[in-house]
């Protein structure tokens, strides 16, 4: 018998640093919109504002549905 998610396949392995993983994700994101609006002219400080808002922003919204999510299951798990 083989554990995984019924197709022969290995189950998806999940992080044990969820949030961490998100806020280095969002950071990377935050760099990619300062070095585009860089490359496209935009000054640095509308860059760095444009750049640490998506961080901000993607970081607070994926860490409120996670732990939304967290809630749900342990009222359902109770």
């Amino acid at each position: 018998m083989t554990s995984g998610n019924g197709n022969g396949r290995p189950g998806k392995r999940r992080s044990l640093h969820p949030y961490r993983d998100s806020a280095l994700a969002y950071g990377v994101l935050g760099g990619v919109v300062v070095a585009v609006a860089l490359l496209t002219g935009s000054s640095v400080v509308r860059a760095l504002v444009g750049g640490g808002a998506a961080f901000v922003l993607a970081t607070a919204w994926t860490w409120w549905r996670m732990r939304s999510r967290a809630r749900e299951w342990e009222r359902q798990h109770r």
